[in-house]
């Protein structure tokens, strides 16, 4: 099964709708729910039975997953590396002490 790469240019759909990005506690829940009642025999779920219900949630809870992925992609900044957005960081607060040393430098003048 051939996965899709996402693309990496900018989309200008907004990435931020409600609802984009979710908590997936609930449907790890549910997986493990189902996967206790199985193993204690709490409901009587056959094999079968719990097989299809793991199955459904984990295509769910994967499902949301890549929709948060694409979404954060979307976001400005998005496709940044952790590193390049450390370096662009340290970058702008090297250039906002510059600044800053010139404000108060010159104030005294």
């Amino acid at each position: 099964m051939a996965q899709q790469i996402p693309s990496l240019q900018p989309d200008n759909s907004d990435p931020l709708k409600p609802g984009t990005f979710q908590s997936v506690l609930p449907l790890l829940d549910d997986i493990l729910g189902i996967l206790h009642s199985q193993a204690t025999g709490e409901e009587k779920l056959s094999t079968a039975q719990a097989s299809e219900g793991v199955a459904a949630k984990a295509k769910e809870l994967a499902s949301a997953i890549e929709t948060m992925k694409l979404a954060s992609i979307n976001l400005p900044g998005g496709h940044l590396s952790i590193d390049e957005l450390k370096s662009i960081s340290e970058r702008l607060d090297e250039e906002s002490e510059k600044r800053l040393y010139v404000v108060v430098f010159d104030c005294f003048d």
